[in-house]
Order: C-alpha cells, then structure tokens, then sequence
C-alpha cells in the first residue's frame, strides 16, 4: 500500500505539472497576444517568421469540415438565428444582432464572415470586435473647421426572432477611434452620450427583387439627426470583416474555411469582391445600392480587437465619405511644404485620394439612408459578368491599367447590360492632359453593349477618369484608375543609369565586410545606398532585400535595355563578390548576409564603414533581424537565398553563351552555367528534411529560374553528349522530383513556405507543367486568383496579397499595412501567365491578372530611376516606400512575363497585349482547313512589340511562344490560317548598329487536345527569308497522357543567321 501511495502520489504531481505547464503556456501566449496588441507599431510582429515558417508545411492532408452552416446554426440555438433568402443562409448572432454566418447555398459547408465564436480567435475581451453589420462614422457642428465632436461609433440593429425582416431602431455605442484605448477599456467606459443624443442609427435587412429578376440580400442604415444643429458626416464607413484570419490554422483548414476580400474604390460602381483561399466560387460582391448615397470611395484598416500578426493582415472598412481624411492629408502636405521652404529634406507625403473626398449635411431632424447588397458570382472570371447582370457597367483596360508614353495598343472597353437603362453622359480626365481618350467603335454582343476607346497615354503619374452614367433619374459615377509611365524602355534604362552612378558599391571603397564590388538598395529619400541597414540581411546582399538591386541588374541585361557597362559589372559582382565572399566555392552553400556586428571584436575599419550600424548594435540586443552576428551571418540553411545567386549565374550564362561579342565579354558560358546547376544542388543539401528548418521542401521565391536551368541543361546535353551536362541535368530533376512529391503530399496549396503566404506558387505553378501534373498546376494557379483581382485599378488590379513586408524590409513601418505591388505581384504574374500560356482558350482571365501584376511593378520605378519596394496602402498615405530593398524579385517577375501577347477574342477579332496590330491586306493566306479560329482572327495582321524586353512574342491561337536570345523581336506578322509566322530582329541596343552574334530563338508550345508539332518551318525570318536558320534541335518533344487529357509539350531551339543571304 505504501508503494501504491508513493506510485499514486508520484502520479498525480506529474499530472498536476503537466496541467500547470499547459496553464502557464496558455497564460504566456494571451498575455504575449496582449501585449503585442498593445504596441501597434508592432502589430504582433514577435515571432521570426523563419522559427514559424514550417507549421504551414507540416500540415498533412486531413478531412476538412464538411458539416453544413444550416446544421452547424441549428446546433448554436443558444446563439445564433438561422434566416434564408434565395443564395444565401444567414447567421445572426442575438446577443449583437450582426451577421456572423454568410454561407452561400451552392456551398454550405462554407461562410465568408468571420463568426465570434470560431475556434481560432483568441479572445482578449468580450468586446471590441467588428462583424458584418457594423458600422462607424465621424461627424461634427456644420461649419466647424475641425472636428471638435469626432467619434467613431459601432452600430447595431436588430432582425426579430420569428424571421420577419423588419426595421427597428436600435440603441448604440460610441467609441473613440483610439487603438491604445481601444485596447485597454472596458467597452462600458466607451459610451459618449453626446454621439446617441445627437444622431439616432437604424438597420434593417431586405430581401428585394432587383430590375434584373434576382432576390438580393441588402443592408440599409439610416442616419438620423435628432440634435439642434446641422451637423456635417465627413467619415462613415462600413465594417467588413470577413475570414482572412488565418493564425492557428492548419493548412486545409485555410482552404476549407478562409477567404480573401479586395476592394474596387470605383465610386458609385465600386464593389468588393470576397474570394475564397482555394480560388473556387462562389465568389462574394458587396455592391453599393444605387437608391441610396452610398459610394465606395476608400478602404480603411478597421482597429478592433482581434490580434494582428503575420498570420492575420487585420480586418477593413469600406469608406463611404472620407473628407476629414482629407482634411488630415491636406495637413500633413502642408507641413511637408513647410520643410521645403526651410530646407529640410523632404519626407513622403500622403498621396491623392483615389476618389473625391465627400460628406453628407444633416439638419435637424434630417435622414441619411445608405446601404449594400450581396450577390454571389459563380466564379472568379464570372465577376464582370456578374456585375453587368446587376446593371453596373463594367470598364476593361487593355492591356491593363499601366501604360506606358508611347504605347499605340492602349484601350478602354466599357460594356454594361443594353436593357439597363445606362446611358454614358460625361467623361472627365483627372489630370485633364494626362490622357487622350478617343471613341473608335461599339458594338453589342449577346444583350451587352460595347463602347471601346483608344486610350493615349500623355502625363506620366497616376491619372482618373470618372465617367457620369444616367440612369433613370439617378447620376451615378464610375472611377477607373490608370497609370502612366515613361517610355517602358526608357523608364528601366533609367533605372540602370540610376544605379550605375548611385547604387554601385565600388572594389577601391575598401569595404571590410567585403560586400564590394556590387549593387546595394538605395534610399530615395535621404538619396543614399543603404549600407548600415541595423536588419543585418536589407545591408548584407542577402535574403530578398540584400539581393533586390543585383537580381535587379542581371535580369536588366537579357533584352531591349541591356547595357555593355551594366553587364560588365554584374560579371564583376559575380566573380569578385559572389563567388568569393557570399557564397562558398566548395560546398556552393550562399551565406545568410555578409554585413554583421562583430561583438566585441570591431575593427577601426569595420566602425568606420558602418558607425551607425556598430553603435547600434553596442547598445542594443540582437533581434531575429538585427545586429546579426558572424556566426549567424554564415548560416546556409535558408533556401530562400539560392535562387537569386543562381539568377546572376544563368544570366551570365546567356549572355557568354549568345551574345559574347555585342558585350566584349571574356570567359566561359560553361562556368556559369555549371555555377547556376550546383547552386540550386547546394540548396537542397543546404535546407533538405533533416537540415536545420528544411526549407527547400517548399516553393522558393524566384524558384521558376531553376527550371530555366534544367532546360539549358538538357539543351546543352543535345548539342555536346560528351560533356557532363545531361548528369547534371539528370542530378538537378531528381531533386526536383523529390521536392514535388513532397508539394503533392498536401492538399493546398502544394508547400508554400506558410499556408498564409503566396509567394511560393510561381515555382510550384512552374514544375508541375514542366512534369504535366496539369490538375495541380490548375489548383495552385486558382489559389493565385484568390488574391490576385482583376480590376480597374491600377494599384488593386493583379496586386497580389501582402501585409508584414515594410516591417521584414521597408523604411516606414506601422505594423501590418497593405503593399501595393510587392514583388508578390511580379511572381504571382509568373505562374498566371504560364498556366494561361498553357491554355489559353480556357484561361483568357489570367492574361488580364497576370499582366497588371507583372506592369505595376513598374510603378515602383520613380522618375529618377531610383525604386521602391511598394506602395504604402493604407488610405492615409498611398506613397511609394523610400528603400527599394526587395524591388529587383518583383522586377525579375516582369522579366520573366513581359511579351507580346497576341490573342484571338471570338467577340472583337484580334487583340494584342502589349503590343500594337495591324490588319494586313497583301498577304497569302489560305483557306484554314476547319473553322479553328473565329472569323475576326482569320486574317493575317502585323504586331510591334510594345513591352520593354521585345524578346518574346506569344500567340494564342497556335498556341506558341517565341523567345529571341542575342537580339530583339522589331516586328512580326501572323498568318495562323496559312501557319507562317514572320519575325523581323533587330540588334541588341547597346550593339551600336552592327550585328556582332546570331539570333538564337526558342520555341516552345505546350498545347491541350489540338495542334501539329511546331517547328522552324513555321517561322519564316525577316521578310521574304532574308536571313537563314543554320541550327535547329528539340530538346524536349512527345506526348504525355494524363488520364483521359492528352498534352502535347514542345521546346525547339533555331540558331538565326543574320548574314543576308
């Protein structure tokens, strides 16, 4: 008995120790949450993403949820009331009266808000949190210059219990907008009487018949004043917080439970479009009602008390009139005015509102009525179809809604439904000279109308068209968004002028962390390089923002904008720097920073170089991103670091392989080459299972280039056997093997670093067509259209999501904020474009994404040449950030999509993308064998490249992709019917005139169920076969049978001659 005792005692002081470690733990992680919350300026920013990022990947394939929302609210009776209409089942939560459950009927099991009892939210109050049907606004005395009663108030109705909708005054809350306070108080000592004396709320839910025949669902507020005293509505906006909250998750359950929501600030025609994370529909729309004053003019940061983090961007607010923002905007420009005057440097400023600013008078006794309604889209590309059907016109920029000075090819297509009773009444431009807008045609297409416009770009900058649409009574305006640039190819060579004279870190500067010779981020605003960044990595030419200005260079090289100068530098950077210092020539392992803090051990040298770097760090403790180390800064396990070496390697490559002589350059393309292939081998062995973090199991940043590598590879292979090449080549697809197995283990989305993160696709897109897992590869690129609109909106349209990068890399950092054009959206474009290029009947809305994301990340580009690395997205500043830090990795997204896209459209003939076309009369087409391509796209036309490289023209109808090496494409014409295509080259520009190197083209046509082998014969060049194909080989050629799907796959290489004949 005495042993049992102990044995039972022993026990129970286990158990007690282990339930009290749990406690503790769970104590520890509310009170981190707490305090997190409690600093905004870190916005839950305390883990390093690095130590986190495996718990995306280690999720496994499990059984998603698949109980239905009706059954799920019936077993919530103590909570929720259960209503219907017609798409939707509706969950409104008693206690608060909000919609909490939105779950479309075509997907039950599915809802698109964010219910307050789910699982994942970890609660610090029983207050503080916004839901659907939430609303604040800020008013003050009419005639007041600030605003001296400002509150920001959380509005409340009720919907009766029995299922009649009815409208009900409600008693509300006010609260302060003060996130500090916000956070601490208690919701009880948030009330302002002054708010519910002055202006009564009231909320009701309809369920209307639309002119269009369809049951909506709509949420209507009015405001009433019920004070002595006008009173002037400069802020009202409504809370829209749906389920992006992804912390705690696992990676099915984000696919399974989580959405994306995006904003289109068209005005009047503005709407929000909420998608689900696998990119499945239905889609949601929140469409402003034209019978009330409601107008998206703006998107706000909403600061209720749900946690932020890198797993949770934070929740919005749609922003229906946005003066006093306005009023704070004109304030903060004035005092940047004021710096000027005295000479101070100037610091950035808030950019133009997207829309006018508006606000809403009320006498006493006066009612403002607003509201919204929902519908659902059956899929991503069914939302322009779906909007026209709710009589909202719709605008299409082609080739997206960044052009550039000089383009020819420009359009605007409006298109809304003929029996909606629109009618176009006015079109103002904003600025009045920044574009030349001209009708060129309309027509109707199946019961919509088409009015199409020559768009001619002027002023660079941004620039807005409001169009006034009449509609009965009503005048409703529609705001898109365009931006315009420089000439595409003067705007980059801009650029490299830029960084030759103030980027380069040069040998003779005597740099003791041996980071010279190379090209370093620049600050725009303080006009100098970024060289004693304290995150040890932005200054150490390593990680993406160390390596965004040399990845930025190499790519520069392969096209129009190439440089003899610039490439002669890149070759430096690489033999002197790279190879001797950053990366090991042994075991090719790439370093995690060459900038580091010495510890004690400082040299005079080193405290000369970097002071402010050193006395930092002398007075503060190293973080995960500052004040690294030497032992840290030699860490190799970081597989997110080798793809950009092998960039600078493969381009260094092409140039020595195809364009030796245009550049003067010395060496052998075989080094290179052979460099780029063991990079990518070194990554595996660096960062495999069993290394430390193993993270070259997921998709890698830039990663698409290692399979450029392996084409070369087996390229090289076909033209000398003898060599080692097809060992390598052998060696390099292993792995890869390897590591797609491990992608296809999981069911969403195939191993991107984090199950929140979107930057791993473009090389997972990119391997599974190369292997011809073609239902995959459409999974990973719909997971992209998740959060990748199309739009127009020049800073939304193909902006891929991301939220924590100016913390990881900007200089102004407020926690989490929106970047406009990251380079998510380059490499995002990447895999859209491929997938789109693969089949283009099916996905003709990935070229219209894809592209608007690979051309906003020209808009990063100041007229300097000086870069940023994105736009700050909150309402209050849309700004360009002034580090360019990680800008090159999106500009290596551009690289890689930008071309010539020559599409045949069934509705309007032939259209080109990027490039300008025109009709050819004389030329000798025959008859095509069957009705293949529709009537309008039958006859031959001309096209003249209009993008910045010209070394890759894509036609649809074929399908075919033509890339030029040692050379640019001056001009094609295509005559499909008679399948012959004629290119006309020209030499690179930085040749002087005189063709030194042959052309070499690369021809490669993934088609599905249709097409004959593609082969030089096809491609006739210049005119009249005025230059001779002298090489011709297939690397890569059969059929591949996937199921009951068949995919032809071929990559022919010619050698062009350009010695006339």
């Amino acid at each position: 008995p005495r042993r049992c005792r102990r044995v039972t005692l022993s026990l129970a002081a286990v158990v007690c120790c282990l339930a009290g470690a749990a406690f503790f733990a769970y104590l520890g992680r509310r009170l981190l949450d707490f305090w997190a919350f409690q600093h905004p300026r870190y916005n839950g920013h305390v883990y390093d993403p690095h130590e986190i990022s495996s718990s995306g990947g280690t999720s496994q394939a499990v059984d998603t949820a698949t109980q239905q929302w009706p059954e799920r609210l019936r077993e919530r009776l103590f909570n929720f009331c259960e209503h219907e209409t017609s798409e939707f089942v509706i969950g409104l939560e008693r206690d608060t009266d909000t919609i909490q459950v939105l779950s479309p009927k075509a997907e039950p099991s599915f809802s698109f808000t964010f219910a307050s009892d789910d699982k994942a939210l970890p609660r610090l109050s029983t207050g503080g949190y916004h839901y659907l049907g939430d609303m604040t606004f800020k008013f003050r005395r009419l005639g007041s210059t600030v605003a001296a009663s400002s509150e920001t108030l959380t509005c409340t109705s009720a919907l009766r219990r029995g299922g009649t909708w009815l409208r009900k005054s409600n008693s509300t809350q006010s609260l302060y907008e003060d996130p500090a306070r916000f956070a601490k108080s208690n919701p009880s000592l948030w009330t302002s009487p002054k708010c519910q004396e002055t202006v009564q709320i009231y909320r009701w839910l309809e369920k209307v018949q639309t002119e269009a025949g369809q049951e909506q669902l709509q949420i209507k507020f009015a405001l009433q004043n019920r004070g002595s005293h006008p009173i002037e509505i400069g802020h009202l906006a409504f809370s829209m917080p749906f389920n992006s909250f992804f912390t705690g998750r696992e990676l099915p359950e984000v696919a399974a439970e989580c959405s994306f929501v995006e904003p289109a600030l068209l005005a009047d025609f503005g709407y929000l479009q909420v998608t689900r994370a696998i990119g499945d529909g239905p889609v949601l729309l929140v469409l402003p009602l034209d019978s009330t004053d409601t107008s998206f003019e703006a998107w706000e940061a909403l600061h209720d008390a749900t946690p932020l983090g890198f797993t949770f961007e934070g929740h919005y607010q749609v922003v229906i009139h946005s003066k006093f923002e306005e009023e704070e905007r004109e304030q903060i420009g004035a005092i940047n005015e004021q710096r000027l005057m005295n000479n101070a440097p100037p610091r950035s400023v808030p950019g133009k509102a997207w829309n006018q600013a508006t606000s809403r008078t009320l006498r006493p006794g006066d009612v403002a009525e607003y509201g919204i309604g929902l519908v659902t889209s059956p899929t991503v590309e069914m939302v322009e179809e779906t909007l026209i059907r709710n009589h909202f016109p719709v605008a299409v920029g082609i080739p997206s809604f960044v052009i550039h000075q000089g383009m020819r090819g420009a359009k605007l297509r409006l298109r809304w439904l003929e029996s909606s009773s629109l009618s176009l009444e006015e079109m103002v431009i904003e600025p009045a000279d920044a574009l030349i807008v001209a009708r060129i045609s309309t027509f109707t297409v199946e019961g919509v109308f088409n009015d199409e416009y020559r768009v001619a770009p002027m002023l660079a900058g941004r620039a807005r068209i409001t169009m006034v649409f009449s509609k009965l009574n009503l005048r409703r305006r529609l705001t898109v968004h365009y931006f315009v640039s420089q000439p595409v190819d003067k705007l980059i060579n801009t650029f490299g002028n830029h960084s030759v004279a103030k980027a380069w870190l040069a040998a003779e500067s005597g740099d003791p962390f041996h980071r010279a010779p190379s090209f370093h981020g620049y600050d725009w605003e303080d006009k100098k390089m970024v060289l004693e960044e304290r995150r040890s990595y932005v200054s150490g030419l390593s990680d993406e923002a160390g390596w965004g200005a040399n990845l930025a260079m190499a790519v520069k090289q392969l096209g129009a904008t190439s440089c003899k100068l610039e490439v002669a530098m890149i070759q430096r950077f690489a033999l002197e720097t790279l190879e001797n210092h950053l990366q090991n020539q042994t075991t090719y392992g790439v370093k995690a920073s060459l900038l580091y803090y010495p510890q004690g051990k400082t040299t005079q040298a080193q405290r000369q170089f970097a002071p402010s770097y050193i006395d930092y760090c002398e007075t503060h403790k190293s973080y995960w991103q500052t004040c690294w180390n030497e032992k840290r800064s030699e860490e190799t396990w970081r597989a997110y670091n080798y793809p950009h070496p092998t960039v600078v390697y493969w381009v260094l490559y092409r140039l020595h392989r195809y364009a030796k002589d245009t550049f003067g350059l010395s060496g052998d393309w075989a080094h290179f080459l052979d460099q780029a292939s063991q990079t990518y081998l070194s990554m595996w062995e660096h960062s495999r299972p069993g290394k430390q973090m193993a993270t070259g199991q997921w998709g890698l940043m830039v990663g698409s280039i290692f399979e450029c590598v392996l084409k070369d590879l087996r390229r090289e292979a076909i033209r000398d056997p003898g060599l080692h090449w097809d060992q390598l080549a052998n060696a390099v697809e292993e792995v890869t093997r390897i590591r797609v197995q491990k992608w296809l283990s999981h069911r969403f989305p195939f191993g991107s670093e984090m199950p929140w993160d979107n930057t791993g696709h473009e090389e997972i897109l990119s391997w599974m067509h190369y292997f011809g897992f073609r239902h995959e590869a459409d999974s990973t690129a719909r997971a992209v259209t998740a959060y990748t609109t199309v739009q127009p909106h020049w800073a939304y349209g193909g902006c891929s999501r991301r939220w924590w990068d100016f913390f990881i890399n900007g200089k102004t950092q407020f926690g989490n904020e929106r970047v406009l054009h990251h380079y998510a959206s380059g490499l995002n474009a990447i895999a859209l474009l491929r997938h789109y290029q693969s089949f283009p009947a099916n996905h003709k809305y990935l070229l219209r994404a894809g592209l608007a994301g690979a051309m906003g990340i020209l808009t990063n580009i100041n007229s300097d040449g000086s870069t940023s690395m994105g736009w700050h997205g909150d309402a209050k500043r849309l700004y360009r950030d002034a580090y360019s830090a990680d800008w090159g990795i999106g500009f290596y997204g551009h690289w890689k999509s930008s071309a010539a896209y020559l599409t045949c459209h069934a509705e309007v003939g032939w259209e080109c993308f990027y490039c300008h076309v025109i009709k050819v009369q004389n030329f000798k087409e025959k008859p095509p064998k069957a009705p293949r391509y529709p009537v309008g796209c039958r006859g031959a036309v001309e096209v003249i490249p209009e993008d910045a490289f010209r070394r890759r023209l894509y036609i649809d109808v074929v399908p075919l992709m033509i890339s030029v090496e040692g050379g640019i494409i001056h001009r094609a014409t295509v005559g499909p019917s008679a399948g012959v295509i004629e290119l006309s080259f020209q030499p690179l520009p930085d040749a002087g005139g005189t063709r030194k190197d042959d052309v070499y083209m690369f021809l490669e046509s993934p088609t599905f169920n249709h097409g004959t082998p593609i082969s030089c014969a096809v491609v006739a060049c210049g005119q009249g076969a005025a230059y001779s194909i002298t090489e011709r080989q297939s690397c890569r050629q059969g059929l591949f049978s996937l199921g009951n799907e068949t995919i032809f796959i071929v990559d022919v290489f010619c050698r062009v001659q350009l010695t006339p004949l």
